[in-house]
C-alpha cells in the first residue's frame, strides 16, 4: 500500500526549507529532492487529509523557493504520479501551486517569471491533455453511473485545465498556450 511513513505538516515543510537553505547550494540541490519525494508520497496517499497537506505544503515550497522551482517541481513529481488517481491529484497540486506563485506579490517581480511560467507550460499542457482524455473517455460516462465508484478520489471531481490555462494566458508567452 502507497501510505507514507508519517503525516505531512505544512509547517514542518516550511521549517525544513528555511533549513536547507542555509545549506551550500550544492547540497541544497541534494536534498530538496528528498523533500519533494516526501511531497509526491504524500501526494499519492489515499487519505485526502494526507494529499490536501501535501498539496500545500508543495505550494509553500514553490513560493518560498520562486517561480523557478514550479517547472521543476512538476519534472520531479510527474515520472511517480502517471496512472489511476494520482493524474486529477497531480493536476490540482499543479494548479494549486500555479495560483500560490501568482497570488504572491514577491514571487510576481521575479524577473525569468515569464520565462519559468513558459517552462513550466511545458510541463502542464501533457497534464491538461491527460485530464481532457480522461474527460472525453467513452467508459468514463458507463461508469459515472455508478454511484459506488470506491477509487474515485475528491480531486477528480472538478476539471483543473481550464483554470491553469486561463492562468498561464495571463502571465506565460501566449503563443505556448495556443
Amino acid at each position: 500500500k502507497r501510505e507514507p511513513q508519517g503525516t505531512i505538516r505544512v509547517g514542518v515543510v516550511s521549517v525544513m526549507l528555511h533549513v536547507l537553505r542555509f545549506l551550500p547550494a550544492e547540497e541544497f540541490h541534494g536534498q530538496l529532492p528528498r523533500l519533494v519525494h516526501v511531497l509526491t508520497e504524500g501526494l499519492l496517499s489515499r487519505d485526502a487529509g494526507q494529499r490536501r497537506a501535501a498539496r500545500f505544503a508543495a505550494a509553500h515550497v514553490v513560493t518560498a523557493l520562486g517561480s523557478p522551482y514550479l517547472p521543476w517541481l512538476l519534472r520531479e513529481m510527474r515520472p511517480r504520479m502517471t496512472k489511476g488517481y494520482a493524474i486529477p491529484v497531480l493536476m490540482m497540486t499543479a494548479h494549486t501551486c500555479l495560483e500560490g506563485l501568482v497570488a504572491d506579490e514577491l514571487c510576481m517581480q521575479a524577473p525569468t517569471l515569464q520565462e519559468d511560467l513558459n517552462t513550466a507550460t511545458c510541463q502542464l499542457l501533457p497534464l491538461i491533455e491527460l485530464e481532457v482524455e480522461r474527460l472525453c473517455d467513452p467508459t468514463r460516462l458507463d461508469n459515472e453511473a455508478d454511484d459506488r465508484l470506491p477509487n474515485q478520489v475528491n480531486e477528480s471531481k472538478a476539471v483543473r485545465g481550464p483554470t491553469i490555462l486561463r492562468t498561464l494566458t495571463k502571465f506565460a508567452d501566449p503563443e505556448l498556450v495556443q
